[in-house]
C-alpha cells in the first residue's frame, strides 16, 4: 500500500522543516524535534510515510505507518 500522506523533514537554510506537500508545517533548530514532530503528525494519520533527510540532501530514512 502507497502512503497517502509523506511527511519530510528537510535541512532548510540551517534548520529543519516538516513539510507535507509542499508546505512548511514547522521550523526546528534540531533534526530530533524536527522528526519528532513530523511523527506526532504521522501518528494521527492511517497511511503516512515519515521521510528523513541529511544534511547532504540524500534520505538517512523513510518509515511507514499503517492501522492494521
Amino acid at each position: 500500500m502507497a502512503a497517502r500522506h509523506i511527511y519530510q523533514v528537510i535541512p532548510d537554510s540551517g534548520r529543519w522543516s516538516v513539510i507535507k506537500d509542499s508546505a512548511i508545517l514547522s521550523k526546528h533548530d534540531d533534526k530530533d524535534l524536527a522528526e519528532e514532530e513530523a511523527w506526532n503528525l504521522a501518528l494521527k494519520i492511517i497511511s503516512s510515510l515519515v521521510r528523513v533527510y541529511r544534511l547532504d540532501g540524500s534520505i538517512q530514512k523513510s518509515v511507514f505507518h499503517s492501522v492494521d
